[in-house]
């Protein structure tokens, strides 16, 4: 019995079922291949407008230079990581793409719960779930979320405000590869402000944070740093000997002071006479701004410190995010040059700027001179070419935590880029935080008043107008 030839229709039938299927299996080989390759290649899109998934290419071109191995291993499982919230998702996003870049990243995620004995092998660590370890040969940095994200703190606990995993991770690579750190060392014996915000940002930076007593240790001579946060207690006159020498360096010279005034010291004045002789001289009572355009939080002595001078600004990831220096002292040059010193200012407060006593009970007490206050200033000494440098900062509270860790303000970068220019590091990155949408911002009371103006005239002028109108024009019809 012979077969019925197949009809059009029957024909046209098969070769679409045909080209369908075909279709089909071309799409899931493309999804196959699109997934795999997602997995092992940076090949994602980022269509956030900060691209918050994303690599920086500062990061990206580090790796690509990098020729140690690292292992990251994350004390979690990968799905129980990301599904810790909105930041992780992002934090797990940033830390595969180490991987995508360098051939010599390895990452791999150790539930801890489950797997308690791994904790175990680093007891000094105090390894907690969700923190990441960064390992190259002997060398270790654990990250926990206060690294990984800007927390901000509140009577009912902390709230993440944004991300800095790339700067955390990048920055902790870079210190396990490295084998040299510059050493910065903490003056301590003289009844100093707690700078430990600080010190531990330095430390995730690459330095070898350390202490010593002015009065009773010896210097180390291979310190590049030497910080002095706030004394209570003036230094002695041999103290101020130590001083000379140390910056002296034996005629190569070569180093660095940071010096941090407060509001709350009384009369030092062997110290004075000693930041005298660097032509800087710290002013009595506190910078207050009196433009409430220029305030953060509409607190006055929280103003907005402008860059007076870029020698130091050069490795900041953003230049146009506010700094501010609060309840500064005001600073005050002795001259701009002389016998091999050379001064200038860093930071200052605009001329709507003014001095209120520290007793101060009202506004009418403020002096004002309608010129720029200092508040961060810089003295240079140079001999054949060889140069050390003191920075004098008007308040310590420039470096407290809640400042450092705010995506909203320059102080942390800029700091970093101070002491990193002063010290020659090379490879060195700054990355900005990224906020991801609904983040918190900082806005001046300006910037509160034009979106006021915005929003209850401009915008409901902008309506009634466009209403009347088209009513106008419905009418004479």
């Amino acid at each position: 019995m012979s077969k019925k030839p197949l009809t059009i229709q029957k024909k046209t039938g098969i070769l679409s079922s045909a080209i369908t299927l075909i279709v089909v299996a071309c799409l899931i080989l493309i999804n196959v291949v699109a997934i795999v390759a997602t997995e092992k290649y940076p090949v994602k899109l980022d269509l956030t407008s900060s691209k918050v998934f994303q690599l920086s290419q500062e990061s990206v071109d580090y790796l690509g230079g990098l020729d140690k191995t690292i292992d990251v291993t994350v004390m979690n499982s990968e799905s129980n990581f990301g599904n810790s919230g909105e930041y992780y998702v992002q934090a797990l996003a940033v830390l595969k793409q180490y991987a995508q870049y360098s051939k010599n990243i390895h990452i791999k995620y150790v539930d801890i719960l489950a797997n308690p004995t791994y904790a175990a092998q680093y007891p000094d660590l105090g390894l907690q779930v969700n923190d990441i370890l960064v390992q190259c040969g002997d060398n270790i940095q654990k990250l926990t979320a206060n690294d990984i994200f800007n927390v901000e703190q509140n009577w009912y606990g902390g709230s993440i405000t944004s991300s800095n995993a790339e700067q955390a991770m990048t920055s902790a690579i870079m210190n396990v590869a490295s084998d040299e750190k510059v050493k910065a060392v903490i003056l301590s014996g003289h009844e100093e402000s707690d700078s430990g915000a600080f010190q531990e940002l330095l430390a995730k930076n690459g330095y070898d944070v350390s202490s010593a007593s002015l009065l009773t240790d010896e210097l180390p001579s291979d310190a590049a740093i030497l910080m002095m946060v706030a004394p209570s207690r003036d230094i002695m006159e041999e103290e101020a000997k130590k001083l000379d020498a140390f910056m002296e360096n034996g005629g190569a010279y070569g180093k660095n002071f940071l010096y941090f005034a407060s509001t709350r010291q009384g009369s030092l004045p062997n110290l004075e006479a000693w930041l005298a002789k660097w032509g800087i001289k710290v002013g009595a009572g506190s910078v207050i701004e009196t433009n409430p355009n220029r305030v953060i939080s509409q607190n006055p002595f929280f103003g907005i410190a402008d860059f007076t001078d870029t020698t130091l600004t050069g490795m900041m990831s953003n230049t146009k995010i506010p700094m501010t220096v609060p309840f500064s002292r005001p600073m005050e040059l002795l001259f701009s040059e002389s016998m091999g010193y050379k001064t200038k200012t860093l930071l200052s407060y605009a001329q709507s700027a003014g001095i209120a006593p520290v007793d101060a009970q009202s506004m009418d007490e403020i002096t004002t001179s309608g010129q720029p206050i200092p508040v961060a200033v810089m003295s240079t000494y140079t001999k054949d070419a060889a140069k050390s440098n003191l920075l004098v900062f008007g308040t310590e509270l420039v470096l407290t935590n809640s400042l450092l860790q705010s995506g909203s303000l320059s102080n942390a970068d800029y700091l970093l880029s101070a002491v990193n220019t002063l010290t020659e590091r090379e490879n060195v990155i700054s990355i900005a935080p990224k906020v991801l949408g609904g983040g918190n911002i900082v806005i001046t009371q300006a910037e509160i008043l034009i979106y006021a103006a915005l929003l209850m005239i401009v915008l409901p002028l902008a309506v009634l107008i466009v209403g009347i109108s088209i009513w106008l024009r419905r009418r004479r019809r």
